[in-house]
């Protein structure tokens, strides 16, 4: 019977050390306006893995009709601004950081997604539709306002922060979700909706200024709003008590208010 020699092995032997292998991190590509729209095309709206800076004021428009686009991890040094697109699937923020304004204007967006970005200046939503609107954990370090703004679904305002001041207004939603967003400087205009949950959101202070009351649902169909009852009776800054006491005082005045059609809630 033969029998299978087995070698053994000699300590003596030396071997090659595994090598560790370090992933550097990704380089940051600095970009012109025109440089950016390139790669925005190339790849085709993707940016989601791209870490870049941008150094010129830059405008995406309706070249970019049919995109989704996801900004990724870019620093935009100027203003951002989307305008006149006649449909962008998704436009996602991602983490994202824009030095001065951002303006969304006279655009079609079917999901708008805030993600984590950090917007430093101005930012304005004007002339919009959407059929979702999420602002994420967006941090809003300047004045916010959004006017002419048709949301088909959610516009939930998530866990954002308005530093200063938000202004709603002329926006329709099927339902408007406050969150947990702290809204600073809160006015709301003419708000339109199905539903509308005040959640744990805070305002360090609110003025109701609409005019014009909706056949669907506005801030004065109080069965329309859910108001939570917050954990804490502490803070007085929850937006559940200050809407239940800015709503007892227009309630008074009805005659302030005529009854319009909103197209986007009341289709």
């Amino acid at each position: 019977m033969n029998k299978r020699k087995v070698e053994s092995k000699n300590p003596n032997t030396s071997y090659p050390e595994a090598k560790l292998v370090y992933s550097s991190p990704q380089a940051v590509i600095k970009l012109s306006a025109e440089g950016f729209l390139n790669r925005l095309k190339q790849k085709q709206g993707n940016l989601k893995d791209c870490h870049y800076h941008v150094t010129e004021e830059v405008c995406i428009g309706n070249e970019f009709s049919n995109f989704s686009i996801h900004l990724g991890c870019g620093v935009f040094e100027k203003s951002l601004s989307v305008e006149g697109v006649s449909l962008l699937r998704t436009l996602s923020l991602g983490s994202s950081t824009i030095k001065e304004t951002l303006s969304l204007k006279t655009s079609h967006i079917s999901i708008l997604n805030f993600g984590s970005a950090k917007i430093h200046g101005q930012a304005s939503l004007d002339d919009m539709e959407s059929i979702h609107i999420n602002f994420g954990q967006a941090l809003f370090k300047g004045e916010a306002t959004f006017n002419q703004i048709k949301c088909l679904n959610t516009f939930n305002l998530g866990k954002a922060v308005f530093e200063t001041r938000l202004s709603l207004e002329e926006v329709g939603a099927e339902s408007i979700n406050a969150g947990s967003t702290n809204l600073g400087d809160l006015t709301l205009g003419n708000v339109y909706f199905e539903s509308f949950y005040t959640e744990n959101a805070t305002a360090s202070k609110l003025t109701i200024q609409g005019d014009k009351r909706s056949y669907e649902g506005d801030l004065l169909d109080t069965d329309r709003i859910q108001f939570r009852k917050p954990d804490s009776e502490e803070n007085q800054n929850f937006l559940a008590t200050r809407l239940t006491l800015a709503i007892e005082e227009v309630k008074d005045l009805p005659f302030r208010y005529s009854l319009v059609r909103f197209s986007g809630t009341d289709e």
